[in-house]
């Protein structure tokens, strides 16, 4: 039995589709409307690559993975009979990025659009993955599906020819005007209160040839934010490439992808970033545990840290202002301590040095007198008086620098 959201998807969704893909899913669509049956198509949309077998040495002792999960087909918010909804591959990367075993996921594309409900909830998961997630496109990335790959922070296409882009909104109408006579006789009359005034007010001028509301009030909304999710995540897309042309993967190089490689150079730039993030976080935890004095002032006593983040009130963060003024003072003020008693150093070293030199003097002066005094020993009397009164004088002088040098 067909899922009534599915049809519902498919009844009343803005559409942002590849034109070609659009052209051949009609007949689709018609024959689902009239009740064909479709065999579901068992092929796995998730599986698991062994992130250790891309080479080199693991220092893990535990397998790493990385989360495969694919995009293909017309795009739904909700499951289909045979295929899954964006809710449904939301839910899987979830699933998938609580495994400790993963390191990162591989969002693997081949789709040339779909609802334009069915991309909020992939983008909303994309950017709330904890690890790293690379788009990697395998035939086609097109309209919506153009739309929720580029949340992923690194885009790589299999193949130069790979179709990109196709950057826009639009809307089919299957049904006939407020009046109108049918073939076999019948008359079809849709009638609104008399105060319903603009009930269905571009649905019904777009059945009479006027687009120009449908354009305005619904298709250009929607648009908008398309173009500016364009332009937000993919910074170096040109102005040209929004007005909804598809492109060749190699002429999108360096602006609506990053690069074109095989799944395996998906693999290895998951590698690199979750290495990255590894160090990251290690850097983050390193500050975190610097950040925790944040505690002793008292109005942030409470506050918790996260990943070296933390919320502050306005008043947290006048309070951490005045702590880093007190402190920046008393490092100035231990600044000027610590040059006052460098200057103190060096004038005591000039002291010594002089003081040194006076030492110096003395002792050669002492050993110029002992000279004298020897001669004076081959003499008299008088003159050996004369001796011994020097000899007491310079054992003075010599006690007396003794003293000093101690």
């Amino acid at each position: 039995m067909l899922r009534y959201t599915y049809l519902k998807d498919l009844l009343q969704a803005q559409w942002m589709l590849e034109p070609w893909t659009a052209a051949s899913h009609q007949a689709i669509f018609r024959g689902v409307l009239m009740g064909l049956q479709m065999e579901k198509d068992d092929s796995p949309i998730q599986y698991h690559h062994n992130a250790d077998d891309t080479g080199g040495e693991s220092n893990y002792h535990q397998k790493r993975y990385i989360n495969v999960v694919e995009l293909n087909g017309i795009m739904t918010r909700e499951d289909g009979d045979c295929h899954y909804g964006t809710k449904s591959i939301a839910k899987i990367l979830y699933d998938n990025d609580n495994d400790e075993n993963v390191i990162g996921h591989v969002l693997k594309i081949n789709s040339g659009g779909g609802a334009a409900d069915s991309v909020p909830v992939l983008a909303d998961a994309i950017q709330h993955l904890t690890k790293p997630v690379v788009a990697f496109v395998d035939g086609m990335m097109c309209s919506a599906a153009m739309y929720a790959g580029s949340y992923c922070p690194y885009i790589i296409a299999n193949s130069e020819d790979d179709r990109i882009g196709c950057i826009g909104t639009m809307i089919e109408i299957m049904d006939y005007p407020k009046k109108a006579n049918l073939p076999d006789g019948m008359i079809t009359l849709r009638i609104y209160a008399s105060e319903s005034t603009e009930k269905n007010l571009e649905y019904e001028a777009a059945l009479d040839g006027n687009i120009e509301l449908i354009c305005k009030n619904i298709l250009d909304p929607v648009n908008e934010k398309f173009l500016n999710a364009i332009r937000t995540n993919r910074k170096k897309s040109t102005e040209e490439q929004l007005k909804g042309r598809t492109y060749f993967a190699k002429d999108t190089v360096g602006t609506l992808i990053d690069e074109i490689g095989d799944i395996n150079v998906a693999y290895a730039k998951i590698m690199e970033l979750s290495k990255q993030a590894e160090e990251s976080k290690s850097t983050n935890q390193h500050n975190t545990m610097k950040f925790d004095k944040i505690n002793q002032i008292e109005s942030c006593a409470s506050v918790e840290t996260q990943d070296g983040s933390a919320t502050l009130s306005e008043a947290q963060l006048t309070d951490i202002e005045l702590n880093l003024a007190e402190a920046v003072s008393e490092i100035e003020k231990k600044e000027s301590e610590l040059q006052k008693a460098q200057e103190s150093i060096t004038t005591l070293t000039n002291s010594v040095a002089q003081k040194e030199a006076r030492i110096k003097e003395l002792e050669q002066i002492i050993n110029d007198a002992d000279d004298g005094v020897e001669n004076l020993h081959h003499n008299g009397t008088k003159e050996n008086q004369e001796a011994d009164d020097i000899d007491k004088a310079r054992e003075a002088c010599r006690e007396f620098i003794k003293q000093f040098n101690s």
